[in-house]
């Protein structure tokens, strides 16, 4: 399971696979905006990563691992910090975050 998101504990068979999709559309969607984020920091600002990393308070080697897409499961602060450097409003919420507004809405 390398590379994969770990839940601990006992949950039943539905929920652990409810879970599991869940965490993998979140990272999916961190990528997206975090693509969205190097395209307007390159082609709007004229930025390279030293500059994002820069303006976002972050260090070089963490906007590069995002830049190579080395990093799988990337923070979401992290990309709230990028977002926010160029000018971008989003509102990140946490996967259980999430998973309780939709549970909310739904019921």
């Amino acid at each position: 399971m390398a590379g994969k998101l770990r839940v601990v504990g006992k949950h039943d068979p539905e929920q652990l696979k409810l879970r599991e999709s869940f965490e993998k559309q979140y990272a999916r969607y961190l990528h997206l905006l975090t693509e969205e984020i190097f395209v307007v920091a390159c082609d709007v600002k004229d930025w390279t990563w030293a500059d994002l990393a820069k303006a976002a308070g972050l260090s070089y080697s963490t906007v590069a691992k995002l830049g190579y897409r080395e990093t799988r499961y990337p923070r979401h602060m992290t990309i709230w910090k990028m977002a926010k450097a160029v000018g971008l409003n989003y509102e990140l919420l946490s996967p259980s975050d999430y998973k309780y507004k939709v549970q909310r809405k739904a019921g």
